[in-house]
């Protein structure tokens, strides 16, 4: 599967860079959600990125149809790399960045070691199982994508060079 097909965004689509939480706030508001579920789903993805990443979230997001496409992305390490330093989590060291990905959905998988943390992509998850949003994470070479409680795993012809986020979110999901 190649990269750029994955993370297309339409044509007219906005870019937020840099992306912070005031922002993230005004743009739910702007766009109408009333979902808090999905705030807080978009505020973890952001913290995710200004933890791991770069410093520096960048956010693109499309209306389409009945459809809000937003793909949130970083310049980090990548969730390949991180997830391996927890101690409790060494074990993965070596495997598939699409094996990694599919874990960090988990509740309480984290890179930092950290106990409270690890929730951003689990709380994705959980929002992804209770609605019709498709969820595409890529890191490195790994993809994972999550269509209500169906997963599937690839891999990348290129390097994503960080982590990248797209939802597919219906606007019913997300109160607009």
């Amino acid at each position: 599967m190649e990269t750029s097909l994955i993370f297309t965004m339409p044509s007219g689509s906005v870019e937020i860079k840099p992306l912070d939480d005031q922002k993230l706030f005004d743009l739910a508001r702007e766009l109408g959600i009333r979902s808090q579920d999905f705030i807080i789903v978009l505020e973890e993805l952001l913290i995710n990125c200004q933890e791991h990443g770069d410093g520096i979230a960048s956010m693109q997001y499309a209306v389409a149809d009945d459809l809000f496409i937003f793909r949130l992305s970083d310049r980090g390490s990548g969730i390949h790399r991180s997830i391996p330093r927890n101690p409790r989590l060494s074990d993965t060291l070596g495997k598939a960045s699409s094996s990694i990905l599919r874990l960090a959905l988990e509740e309480g998988i984290t890179g930092t070691g950290q106990i409270g943390r690890g929730m951003g992509l689990s709380l994705l998850s959980q929002f992804v199982r209770r609605s019709s949003t498709e969820a595409i994470i890529a890191s490195d070479h790994g993809c994972v994508t999550q269509q209500g409680d169906r997963f599937s795993e690839c891999i990348l012809q290129k390097d994503v060079l960080g982590t990248v986020v797209l939802l597919k979110v219906a606007r019913s999901d997300v109160g607009a």
